[in-house]
């Protein structure tokens, strides 16, 4: 008995004995919103695994942009993994920092964040590097090397766009758009002169801007536009993309596509904002409006422009009952859709969903099926009312529903 005992006993393999290959293969499943935290709490195990969990990390970067210096450093010292890294998914918020006058009014203002005085002088010497190798010229090096001390944000997003040089994927929905001022270079027609606030600009980016742009393949704009307007009384499209030649898949709020619209404000050609490669639209905070656009859209895509366009996903910012819907306005999305031979996805929520407030972008949510759930489960309101169901259809590119609840 004894015997059977020892022999059993040896025959047990513990994690320590796994493969390194086999470890890096479990942590590529830790793919949902708390990855982050399951990760940090396998790196508690042991040396062996918080080595495997500090590469998925790295690879796989979703973090506030509050702790881009970190992430940076972190990066410096695993060198051979800048290569692999094809997604970056970065959140910040805009919630306590608006400025105000005395009255509590926003004020419409910049206000760059300088360097902590709490760097590490190697980690300041290592950015300078990258950028004396990367700056286009004198002057852009110049810029690029004062904002690294007095708007260090838009600096070092600049630095770590140039340590990845293969990054296909840029998650930046649930971001303040102020903190990214790459995204003025995107601005359509004349707004990028019309935008508050004024000093919104990073020019030292352009050129490494420029080199991501043209191998971008996946993009998602930031949600939260507080604190920005435009001086004009025909701006109707925030931004353009054409000029992001391999584009396949966009996720935008609809308030970026149409901003404050009105019969008066005519909405932007679609041509004139998506390239032509475009396979994917997923728009958040969708309204009435945004069935306009959507038959825009397809009538472009009937007349050839968008000939990879497959799917369009919409995710509306308030319930079915509010917006006063009924499936007739549903069928009508699904028939534009079908003679486009689009497959389309709809969602209205039981209440708000707004991409600042929830946390992530919403296709994101629904990608994690344990969240999306819990989102999607009946509360009740400040109000004390209690929730309506949510809403949510699905129909195939030939008009076929996948799903309709």
């Amino acid at each position: 008995m004894n015997r059977q005992q020892t022999i059993y006993s040896r025959s047990l393999t513990s994690m320590q004995d796994l493969p390194d290959e086999l470890l890096l293969q479990i942590g590529s499943h830790f793919v949902h919103l708390n990855r982050n935290s399951d990760l940090a709490r396998l790196a508690f195990v042991s040396r062996k695994c918080r080595n495997v969990a500090q590469e998925w990390l790295l690879k796989i970067p979703r973090f506030n942009l509050t702790h881009i210096d970190k992430y940076l450093w972190e990066l410096a010292h695993h060198e051979y993994l800048q290569p692999q890294i094809r997604s970056l998914e970065i959140w910040s918020k805009s919630e306590n920092r608006l400025p105000r006058d005395g009255k509590g009014r926003i004020i419409r203002e910049y206000r760059p964040i300088p360097a902590p005085n709490t760097w590490n002088p190697k980690f300041v010497d290592k950015c300078n590097e990258i950028i004396e190798h990367f700056a286009l010229d004198n002057k852009s090096k110049s810029k690029w090397a004062i904002a690294l001390q007095n708007d260090c944000i838009p600096a070092l997003l600049g630095v770590l766009i140039c340590v990845l040089p293969n990054l296909k994927q840029l998650k930046l929905g649930n971001t303040w758009l102020l903190d990214f001022p790459m995204f003025s270079d995107m601005l359509s027609g004349g707004n990028a002169s019309r935008m508050l606030p004024w000093g919104h600009e990073s020019t030292f980016m352009e050129g490494q801007l420029q080199l991501l742009l043209q191998k971008l393949e996946y993009l998602d704009v930031s949600a939260d536009m507080s604190c920005t307007w435009f001086h004009s009384r025909v701006t109707t499209t925030v931004f353009t993309f054409v000029n992001i030649k391999n584009l396949k898949e966009i996720g935008v709020t609809m308030r970026a596509l149409w901003w404050r619209p009105s019969w008066g404000r005519w909405l932007t050609d679609p041509r004139e904002i998506f390239p032509g490669t475009l396979e994917v639209v997923r728009i958040s905070e969708a309204n009435d409006w945004t069935l306009y656009f959507l038959g825009c859209l397809c009538i472009a895509r009937k007349g050839g422009h968008f000939p990879g366009l497959r799917r369009v996903e919409l995710y509306f910012m308030e319930s079915f009952e509010a917006m006063e819907y009924t499936w007739d306005e549903v069928h009508d999305m699904q028939r534009m859709c079908k003679q486009a031979e689009i497959s389309l996805y709809i969602y209205f929520p039981a209440h708000e969903l707004k991409t600042w407030e929830v946390g992530c972008a919403p296709w994101s949510l629904r990608e994690d099926r344990q969240a999306f759930q819990a989102f999607r489960e009946p509360t009740v309101l400040r109000y004390k009312a209690l929730l309506k169901t949510d809403v949510e259809a699905e129909f195939e590119m030939d008009g076929d529903a996948i799903m309709q609840v």
